[in-house]
């Protein structure tokens, strides 16, 4: 891989809102990095299976926003005004009639009925656009979860992903977009402390290599060999930025201004003065 084509592969590793085109040239640069990688750490029909995973995840993406379209502008409250109209109409039509006796066994045997049945589709459709919109986000959400596992070379993406899919969500852009969110501890968006961007899959992911208690959900990450214990800060994780392997001169200024006493701690830990 050119210096240029590994520059362009971080990029769009770190991007957290890909578009379709974008996503499809970082699959590329993985499978040639993966190609390009000396150690051999995974045999071909590995990463081939990995590389199945993904598209099956964008075909499953792909097939669940069709389906999700033909309900595009389909308001259930609408679909129930329009229901009570034409019970109006048929109603205000009899009157001109002068049928009031049909009118009026119409309305003892019907009102009843046809409330409920209105009701019950309503409920219905708004249940069946809700199941699918879910089933639309653990989608996107597993393709992300993967692509990212694969690319941090994971032994068992699957474990990975059910860690990841607990920390993560999709939320609805203003313009429509579907992204991933990382979360911390209190459910909101975890942002990159360096640049202040929302954190990424790919992050949270190479993130997990660090801690002890999934490093050996990754080739090459062994616990208690390189990984580390991370504290909460700021209602995010974070890895001792005065440790020599994590050292972090921004992240320690953030820390020393807004808790002192967990820097004095930290400080300790990592052997520094």
């Amino acid at each position: 891989m050119t210096d240029a084509e590994k520059k362009e592969f971080e990029a769009l590793k770190a991007k957290t809102d890909r578009t379709k085109e974008e996503q499809a040239k970082l699959d590329a640069l993985t499978a040639k990095a993966d190609a390009d990688d000396g150690e051999k750490t995974y045999g071909e029909p590995y990463v081939k299976s990995l590389r199945q995973e993904a598209a099956k995840y964008r075909t499953k993406t792909r097939e669940m926003e069709e389906r999700l379209a033909k309900f595009d502008g389909i308001d259930p409250e609408q679909i129930q005004a329009l229901l009570k109209k034409a019970e109006e109409d048929e109603k205000k039509g009899l009157e001109e009639k002068g049928d009031f006796a049909k009118l009026r066994e119409q309305l003892i045997e019907a009102h009843k009925t046809e409330l409920s049945k209105k009701d019950a589709a309503a409920a219905e459709l708004t249940a069946k656009i809700a199941s699918l919109e879910g089933e639309l986000n653990r989608t996107i959400l597993g393709y992300e979860v993967a692509t990212a596992a694969a690319v941090a070379k994971a032994i068992n993406p699957r474990l990975v992903e059910m860690v990841a899919l607990n920390n993560m969500k999709v939320e609805t852009t203003d313009d429509g977009r579907r992204v991933v969110r990382v979360l911390d501890k209190d459910g909101q968006p975890r942002v990159d402390l360096k640049t202040g961007a929302p954190l990424s899959t790919s992050q949270f992911i190479e993130e997990m290599k660090q801690i002890e208690e999934y490093a050996h959900l990754f080739a090459g990450a062994k616990a208690g060999a390189g990984s580390t214990s991370t504290h909460n800060f700021q209602g995010n994780r974070i890895v001792n930025p005065w440790k020599k392997e994590s050292h972090n001169l921004t992240v320690q200024a953030q820390i020393l201004r807004s808790d002192p006493n967990l820097a004095a701690r930290l400080k300790e830990e990592a052997g520094v003065k």
